[in-house]
């Protein structure tokens, strides 16, 4: 299947999928169980490169953003219950 014909929502999952954790090939098996379609491994491998390709462009802006900024703060305390994502938090002022 051309990577064109997949929608964004598909490659959303798919790369949540991957955040999580799991291979790419037990992406493409859910992908095929659950929503019955046919992708292979290196379709989601080539999203994924896609989207760190068009995010490099985004991390880049952000660090010159914290590199000319007069005050930067990282909190880095967690709580107990809290996802891994929700224990980090920039304050930039």
């Amino acid at each position: 299947m051309a990577s064109d014909r997949i929608g964004v929502q598909a490659r959303a999952v798919g790369g949540y999928l991957r955040y999580l954790g799991l291979p790419y090939r037990k992406v493409t098996k859910i992908f095929k169980d659950i929503f019955d379609l046919d992708l292979t491994h290196p379709s989601f491998l080539a999203f994924n490169t896609e989207q760190a390709q068009n995010g490099a462009s985004i991390y880049a802006g952000i660090k010159q953003s914290i590199r000319h900024s007069p005050c930067v703060n990282a909190d880095e305390t967690g709580w107990r219950g809290l996802e891994p994502e929700s224990l980090v938090v920039g304050l930039y002022q």
